[in-house]
Formats: structure tokens, C-alpha cells, sequence
């Protein structure tokens, strides 16, 4: 009993375990992020309309804010694939939505999408040996 207590407290298994719990909290920060992005396109869709700004400009904007979400559901499904390509696509989607995020007008909006976005990245770094 004494080996097989050694073998499951292993400092490998603690390391397998700590980054699954990473793995699972940066999926469930690139789901948050997807669903805030597709609500804040419906707010912005649904604002421009009350103000009578129809035509391309709310299609526009409405297709790249759809876009940003769908790129985040993206990357929280394949960051659970152990593969290269999945952490360096997850990691340019978040790095180009923080500098995205910092072009937007600075409102409470942009400031949780900001926190949110360098919560992932940071999860992410740490991640990154998991992903050589």
C-alpha cells in the first residue's frame, strides 16, 4: 500500500493535475469571454437600431464581434488538444483581442473583456510547457 501511495502522490501526477485544472480554467475563461463578446454584439446590434443606424454599419459590426466570439469558443475547444498548434492559436487570439480591447472605448465593457483577456494570457504562460 506504501508504493501505491508514493506512485499517486507522485510529483509528475501533482504537475498532470495542475495543469488539467489549468486547462479546464482557461477553457472555462475562453467560454466567459465567447459568451460577453456574443451578448455585448446583440447590445451593440440592438443599440445602433434604436438610434435608426441601420445598413452596413450594424452588419459590420455585429459580423466582427461575432467573429471575436466565435474565435474565443474556438480556442477554449482545442486548448484541451495537447498540440502546438492549439496553444499558439489560443495565445495569438488572446494576445490580438488584448490589443483589440485597448483600441475600445474605455468603459466597464472593455475593462472586464481586458481583465478577462490577461487572466487567459496569463493562464496560458503557464501552460506552456505542456503544449513543447
Amino acid at each position: 500500500m506504501g508504493k501505491r501511495s508514493s506512485k499517486v502522490n507522485s510529483p509528475k501526477n501533482k504537475a498532470r493535475k495542475n495543469n488539467s485544472l489549468k486547462k479546464s480554467t482557461v477553457q472555462a475563461l475562453f467560454y466567459l469571454s465567447a459568451i460577453l463578446w456574443l451578448l455585448y454584439a446583440v447590445y451593440i446590434v440592438l443599440d445602433m437600431s434604436a438610434v435608426k443606424n441601420t445598413g452596413m454599419s450594424v452588419i459590420a459590426v455585429a459580423f466582427f464581434l461575432v467573429v471575436n466570439a466565435g474565435a474565443m469558443l474556438a480556442s477554449g475547444i482545442f486548448i484541451m488538444k495537447v498540440q502546438k498548434w492549439t496553444y499558439y492559436f489560443a495565445l495569438g487570439v488572446a494576445f490580438l483581442n488584448v490589443l483589440l480591447t485597448l483600441t475600445g472605448l474605455v468603459d466597464y465593457f472593455f475593462v472586464i473583456a481586458l481583465i478577462l483577456d490577461l487572466l487567459i494570457l496569463l493562464v496560458l504562460f503557464g501552460l506552456r510547457k505542456s503544449y513543447q
